[in-house]
């Protein structure tokens, strides 16, 4: 039964709509010049929308550029949130329309992810992102064999809690360009953590999902495979602030611990896992794992 709410709820078509992002829980797409809907998987209820929305505020009050919806709304059988955002595009589109500003677009999430990862929130408002991935490997273990899988919830318990914010979800597609100034959407993952939890999302995007489907890349992303290895390479260097192989690498191991976890629970709870593709994914995402335990003495 419908709440009086949603009775009053305004219901909007996105039918013709351009898609402008896509994410895993939910699609953007461009209302006119001046806002843009997120309409969201069926799974969402509205106390979880309107869980995002106190996070997105709380992200603004901090000082973050971020995209704070002002209206509910009923699309089809789902729930859409409407946000004003004057011409905007994501980065990634704005990578895809000019490639010679890819460099400068970079810079400037590289930039903005620092802001993020130095903003500091009261303990207890958020939740602890050690504690969510504590929770995808109880989902995982069945998927990994037991010797990896005591190494992982060592290495990710013994990573000291940190009050610093974390988006969870920081790939281009993620970043709205509105007048040339990046603001952050899709704030339902928000928590406190280790910047490892949010440069993840970064190797997910451009590496992990590519490994055993190339064509997924221009699929969701829209750019070539040679495009995203850049992405990742000069995101991680300018992060880094170092050209140094070793430390990339060391760094890239640690990432790829975490990225392999949050794909691994990605896979085994939708419907990807039960396709060919699917279990390949979680074939050699359990094979990655084993691997990385033996050589990763900590993840900080």
């Amino acid at each position: 039964m419908e709440s009086k709410n949603e009775r009053k709820m305004r219901e909007i078509s996105v039918d013709g709509l351009p898609v402008i992002g896509q994410g895993f829980f939910g699609t953007v797409y461009r209302l006119d010049d001046e806002t843009i809907i997120k309409v969201y998987s069926h799974a969402a209820t509205i106390e979880m929308i309107e869980d995002e929305k106190k996070k997105a505020r709380l992200a603004f009050i901090k000082g973050i550029p971020t995209a704070i919806s002002f209206d509910i709304v009923r699309v089809g059988e789902n729930y859409g949130a409407v946000f004003e955002l004057i011409n905007a595009k994501t980065m990634m589109d704005v990578i895809i329309e000019d490639p010679g500003r890819a460099d400068e677009i970079i810079k400037m999430h590289v930039d903005l992810m620092k802001q993020v990862h130095e903003t500091v929130i009261d303990d207890g408002i958020l939740p602890k992102a050690k504690d969510r991935f504590m929770e995808y490997l109880d989902i995982i273990a069945s998927y990994i064999d037991g010797d990896t899988l005591e190494k992982l919830k060592a290495l990710i318990s013994e990573i000291p809690d940190d009050d610093h914010l974390v988006h969870g979800d920081m790939q281009y597609k993620n970043v709205m360009m509105s007048d040339d100034a990046p603001m952050l959407i899709d704030m339902d993952n928000l928590c406190v953590g280790q910047p490892v939890f949010d440069m993840y999302s970064l190797y997910l995007t451009y590496k992990a999902f590519p490994e055993d489907d190339p064509e997924n890349t221009m699929t969701f992303s829209g750019i070539s495979n040679e495009m995203a290895d850049h992405i990742w390479d000069t995101f991680l260097k300018m992060y880094l602030d170092t050209d140094d192989e070793e430390i990339l690498k060391e760094y890239t191991d640690r990432i790829r611990i975490i990225t392999y976890i949050r794909f691994l629970f990605i896979i085994v709870t939708s419907d990807l896992k039960n396709s060919e593709l699917g279990a390949l994914r979680i074939k050699h995402a359990s094979e990655h794992l084993s691997a990385l335990v033996s050589r990763v003495e900590h993840l900080v």
